[in-house]
């Protein structure tokens, strides 16, 4: 995978030609501005690509926007991701402890659970 920075903040692009946008949490308020002008819908959250915080609560605030979420990290509490009705697109790794009720999510294409090796 490589990155692009697209109106100055980055993007993920995949091998299928997609892009994400990386949601750095030094500049969480203008990724979140970013989303909700209908610049993008599709984020992956990844502390190796600049996300620090402890928590994914943010996306509380975007939750009507989004249709795709990568999130390969097992230490936050996932349980909100069950609130992102309008998924077309899921990665998970899976934390061990919520569960994700995947017949929610009536406009889901392709989900993809997150294998991470200990």
């Amino acid at each position: 995978m490589t990155t692009d920075i697209i109106d100055g903040f980055k993007f993920q692009n995949d091998l299928d030609g997609s892009k994400k946008l990386i949601i750095e949490s030094s500049r969480l308020d203008d990724c979140i501005k970013y989303i909700l002008d209908g610049n993008t819908k599709s984020i992956t959250i990844n502390c190796f690509q600049g996300y620090s915080l402890d928590n994914i609560e943010f996306l509380k605030e975007i939750s009507e926007v989004i249709d795709g979420l990568h999130l390969p990290e097992t230490k936050f509490d996932i349980k909100i991701i069950n609130s992102l009705h309008n998924l077309k697109f899921l990665g998970f790794a899976d934390n061990k402890k919520d569960t994700i009720n995947l017949p929610i999510f009536q406009k889901l294409k392709f989900w993809q659970p997150i294998i991470l090796i200990d």
